[in-house]
């Protein structure tokens, strides 16, 4: 009940010849509570950890399932907790949800999926002394850890009912199905492709066999994939053989482009209709078309991913950059553009940010200036959601961009400057990076910066309004509104937050006549939807006003239907509506009464 994104997957529908391996694992989590499910990619591995979770989940309290990204500490500041809040640091958060998981007791299961380190993740020996039991799966080999290796299915009559399910035809071919299965090393994932690619028509048996029977003579030893096993460095061509059965398809252009930018999609996966929409695609043909050949896989929910494997080899065949897949990060900046709209889809879009970015480091970051501006409007939309894995992330990229790249000068520079602000661990620190930004572009405002200078110094009347000095936070938001004037920027919605914050500070003030008249004047700017963060922060600040005027009535009136779109907005953080009730409660006990009640 307090960790609330952890559901597992179900298997495949066609999960098959692996019980006896779930059966063994069922039989030693009772003796080891850590067990590490080790094979080449492909193999099956998730598969058996999420049919063990299925067949016998009713033994256990708890069945908690994670996909690894990278960094096992990231993943467990990214748990959703219930008393999750929104202005604790990424350590804090860190560190609350690891004392949570370490009470947990061994009714409890944790699935680590796809945990493929480059490098030993540092929180792993830490990770590993929790009390519950805890299952890897993996490609990377832990002689000294507790590992069941998983093979190919030897049972060949298996795997040709595998292939039938995909290619009933296999029956009129048996003879030369089993030579095809033989060749691909009973390998399960290339056993489907193959399987698929006949269904299409595209080749006959014969042919596939052919190609096969080609390439095991071309593979030469410095093509061929190594992996670690039983101590010793054995061939491994599974990742040939996937490689080739993709270059047999003659996919299109459209199809190609969906390939490359599902490469940039979470391992969790996301919607399928979500993904359509992201890539402006007119229908669903061509994403159902590469379901049908295996290259996506998709669940019963619709929820679409690609294999890790496919990821992979998309990758390093197609090479997804920001240039060839800047129509879906055009969209995603869209929406970061949005201010003040939020959406329920908003973590997996943090994640396909996060992809981009790993994705961009191997492309060579081209059209640099386009992906620094997309990577600073993300910055800001995960600030609203205090997404600070992703902006630390976002930063650094950043920083590397401002100090390398020629069409970097001070709007640039200033701007990395104000995002270092938004990660500073304290209000004075935040207040020395603001300056910087500040000192970039005071001196030589015109209407192509006045914008960023407004927001730079509405961001430094905020710092020093937390550090208690009203006189300096209502000098620069003063300022700030003050150049929105004189470019004649007050259709902005940078004008609109600022003129609230003036009119929250005007009741720290006293003034709180003048601060209604400030919230009445941007009423027509207001988007009165039960998804607009800014609605629900002008009816909070017309909620404070009111209270401090002693108008109860209208101030719970406002107050009440402010939560109610916070509640709509962060649906699946009620952590960060706690706050909120938190935030509503301080104005409540400054006025010396009872606590807020709906």
């Amino acid at each position: 009940d307090r960790i609330s994104n952890v559901h597992v997957p179900n298997p495949c529908t066609y999960f098959c010849g692996r019980d006896d391996i779930v059966n063994e694992l069922h039989e030693t989590l009772t003796d080891e509570t850590k067990i590490f499910i080790s094979g080449i990619p492909g193999i099956g591995k998730s598969e058996i950890a999420r049919a063990y979770a299925v067949k016998y989940k009713k033994e256990y309290t708890n069945v908690l399932y994670m996909t690894y990204s990278g960094n096992l500490k990231d993943d467990i500041t990214e748990l959703e907790f219930t008393d999750d809040e929104e202005r604790e640091s990424s350590e804090e958060r860190f560190r609350r949800h690891e004392r949570f998981l370490h009470q947990m007791k061994e009714d409890t299961l944790i699935i680590v999926d796809n945990f493929d380190v480059h490098d030993n993740d540092e929180y792993l020996d830490s990770f590993l002394g929790y009390r519950c039991r805890i299952i890897f799966t993996t490609r990377n080999n832990f002689p000294e850890r507790f590992t069941i290796d998983v093979e190919e299915i030897d049972d060949e009559d298996m795997l040709f009912a595998l292939f039938t399910k995909f290619y009933s035809n296999a029956v009129l071919y048996k003879e030369t199905v089993y030579e095809i299965i033989e060749l691909l090393h009973n390998h399960t994932l290339a056993v489907e492709l193959a399987a698929r690619l006949l269904k299409t028509g595209i080749l006959s048996p014969a042919t596939l066999l052919s190609d096969l029977k080609e390439e095991k003579m071309s593979l030469r030893a410095s093509d061929k994939i190594y992996m670690k096993k039983d101590g010793k460095s054995v061939s491994a061509t599974y990742y040939e053989h996937i490689h080739r059965l993709f270059s047999l398809y003659v996919l299109n252009s459209v199809q190609k482009n969906i390939m490359m930018n599902m490469a940039l999609m979470p391992l969790s996966g996301l919607s399928a209709k979500l993904f359509g929409k992201w890539l402006g695609l007119s229908d669903l043909n061509d994403v159902n078309k590469l379901t049908e050949l295996g290259f996506i896989k998709i669940s019963s929910d619709n929820t679409i991913w690609l294999h890790p494997v496919m990821q992979e080899i998309v990758i390093s065949e197609i090479r997804p950059g920001i240039k060839e897949c800047r129509a879906l990060l055009g969209k995603i900046q869209d929406i970061c553009l949005h201010h003040g709209t939020a959406v329920p889809f908003y973590r997996t879009m943090f994640q396909v940010v996060e992809n981009v970015i790993s994705v961009a480091d191997k492309a060579d970051r081209n059209d640099k200036k386009f992906y620094f501006y997309f990577l600073q409007d993300v910055f800001y939309y995960m600030d609203s959601y205090a997404y600070k894995t992703g902006m630390s992330k976002i930063l650094e990229e950043m920083k590397y961009i401002a100090a390398n790249e020629s069409f970097a000068g001070t709007r640039e520079h200033a701007l990395t400057f104000q995002c270092m602000a938004f990660m500073a661990d304290d209000y004075h620190e935040a207040i020395a990076f603001m300056d910087k930004a500040r000192e970039q572009i005071e001196n030589r405002v015109n209407r192509s910066n006045a914008l960023l200078m407004s927001n730079i110094y509405a961001n430094l009347s905020s710092y020093y309004n937390e550090c208690y000095n009203s006189e300096k936070a209502r000098y620069y938001l003063e300022k700030g509104i003050k150049t929105l004037v004189e470019f004649q920027m007050t259709n902005t919605h940078d004008y609109l937050v600022q003129m609230i914050n003036y009119a929250v500070l005007l009741s720290h003030t006293g003034e709180y006549e003048y601060g209604l008249q400030i919230l009445d004047k941007v009423w027509e700017y207001v988007d009165e939807s039960d998804t607009s963060f800014d609605y629900a922060v002008y009816l909070e600040a017309y909620g404070s006003l009111y209270l401090c005027l002693n108008e109860k009535d209208k101030a719970k009136s406002c107050f009440t239907e402010s939560l109610r779109i916070y509640s709509n907005i962060y649906a699946d953080a009620p952590a960060l509506i706690e706050e909120k009730v938190k935030e509503i409660n301080l104005w409540y006990q400054v006025q010396g009464l009872p606590d807020f009640q709906a």
